[in-house]
């Protein structure tokens, strides 16, 4: 498989390289879930079930919302439940392309490409991302340069022992109507798959 790294208008190599760490860590771990309490395991991953036990208050998830200590947050729905929703943008020679599909309350199916000027694809990768455990602690923030401002977002990461693959959802959308998306893919140091497509503009709906 060709991987790239560091992609993207936010996150360096070293925070790439972070959470990939972080997740090897977490696979190799022992796993307490003492402090969680889950009504229905069938709305989230288990991952993200596991990553919650690293957090230091005990945490419910309840139907469609976390609570922790006197705080409720609901689980983001920025995207279509079991449908999928194309993303693209374009960049010099190149096209990039992403469909994405939420499965349940923090998993997304996503097929990514890019394509050239000549319509050759050059890059594929697809999966499933889980959101991150402590999305309800504060929104991610981006910055968006063709709307001139900046947004809030909900990240997901499909990690591996090399690579980690991160989709920021933003929360709502622009003032043209329109859902809106960042991606990062950075892999740790001597990957020998690189294949670099420099940074990854905004995608947006149509």
């Amino acid at each position: 498989m060709i991987c790239f790294c560091s992609c993207g208008t936010r996150n360096d190599n070293s925070t790439g390289r972070n959470a990939v760490a972080d997740g090897a860590s977490m696979a190799n771990g022992t796993i307490s879930q003492s402090k969680i309490f889950v009504k229905d395991r069938s709305h989230y991953s288990q991952i993200f079930i596991d990553q919650l036990s690293t957090y230091s208050e005990p945490v419910s998830l309840v139907d469609e919302y976390v609570v922790t200590g006197t705080d409720t947050t609901y689980f983001p729905k920025d995207l279509a439940l079991k449908s999928w929703m194309l993303f693209k943008a374009a960049k010099g020679d190149l096209v990039y392309l992403i469909d994405v599909s939420r499965l349940n309350l923090t998993d997304l199916d996503y097929r990514f490409r890019v394509i050239d000027k000549d319509g050759a694809t050059v890059f594929t990768k697809m999966g499933r991302a889980v959101l991150a455990a402590t999305f309800f602690l504060a929104a991610e923030m981006d910055e968006d340069i063709e709307m001139d401002e900046s947004y809030g977002s909900n990240e997901y990461w499909d990690k591996t022992d090399e690579c980690a693959f991160s989709i920021r959802v933003g929360i709502g959308r622009d003032d043209k109507g329109r859902n809106r998306l960042s991606l990062t893919y950075s892999c740790l140091e001597n990957n020998t798959h690189a294949f670099d497509l420099g940074e990854i503009p905004i995608l947006r709906t149509e």
